[in-house]
């Protein structure tokens, strides 16, 4: 294991290094905070599983491009840059996982693009996002039931964080957030949102629970479970489709915001509502 430090746009370079040399399995590497140009040549990296990738404070400018993405795995991936990275997990042919990706960028408005790499594509397992605006790719694979999102903030709960969940992305596992604005459109299984918002749409979310400050938009037809805890909204209404719910439970003090009319555009085959429980009991 060794610590490598890059200076140069082109990963591949040996010289670019230092010490000199390409990263390996189970280095560590870290663009240089002194480094004023694109990471842009050598990216394909596949078969190399970092212990730690590193982009720090000081680094603006890219990794990577849309195009061009940076392929390779590790144990953790932080960036704490204000440049844009472009990252795709590789198995490397071994089955290489990605196990953490840790973003809390210099600004909300730093663009991360994460997925996996085409042909040789690796699990990615836990993806922590304080201060971002991140677009989780299609071709993303995340790691079994292990897969978890989990959306934060530094500063400002309702501005730090934007993330994208592209349509046919693989099944998230499961969805943590407490801040910041999730705009899903690939299935998730099991969700927690808190001070934070998240609209759901293309694909359904199995079991869903809403705690305070917690508000979804719910524009997908189907949803299995859903749990409103006391402050949290579920908001069916902001489009004209057809949706079934097997189970809700509305906690006295959340919000269910639905038809209700007997020719409803809403089905819900089980529904305990222990506001209007309350009011009918006195």
């Amino acid at each position: 294991m060794a610590d490598k430090i890059l200076s140069g746009q082109d990963w591949s370079v040996a010289g670019n290094w230092s010490p000199s040399g390409v990263p390996v399995d189970n280095d560590k590497a870290v663009i240089s905070h002194t480094l004023q140009s694109d990471v842009n040549a050598g990216l394909d990296q596949s078969g190399i599983d970092l212990d730690l990738l590193e982009l720090p404070a000081a680094y603006s400018r890219s990794l990577g491009s849309t195009g061009n993405t940076l392929r390779l795995a590790a144990d953790i991936i932080k960036h704490f840059g204000s440049g844009p990275m472009y990252f795709e997990a590789s198995a490397g042919g071994v089955a290489d996982i990605t196990d953490e990706i840790l973003l809390q960028c210099a600004n909300p408005g730093v663009v991360v693009e994460v997925g996996s790499e085409s042909g040789d594509a690796g699990n990615v397992s836990v993806i922590v996002a304080n201060r971002v605006s991140l677009l989780i790719k299609a071709n993303i694979l995340f790691e079994n039931t292990l897969g978890q999102l989990i959306v934060g903030y530094v500063n400002n709960p309702s501005s730090d964080v934007r993330i994208k969940i592209t349509s046919g992305a693989d099944t998230l596992p499961v969805l943590d957030q407490g801040g910041g604005l999730v705009e899903s459109e690939g299935a998730i299984t099991a969700a927690r949102v808190a001070n934070g918002t998240l609209i759901q749409d293309v694909q359904p979310i199995t079991t869903l629970d809403i705690f305070e400050g917690g508000n979804v938009i719910y524009n997908h037809s189907v949803l299995t479970t859903v749990r409103i805890h006391p402050g949290g909204v579920l908001d069916l209404m902001q489009n004209a489709k057809y949706k079934t719910i097997t189970t809700a439970i509305v906690y006295r003090g959340g919000t269910l915001k639905y038809d209700s009319r007997a020719s409803s555009l809403h089905t819900i085959t089980t529904l305990t509502d222990y506001n209007r429980l309350t009011q009918e009991g006195n």
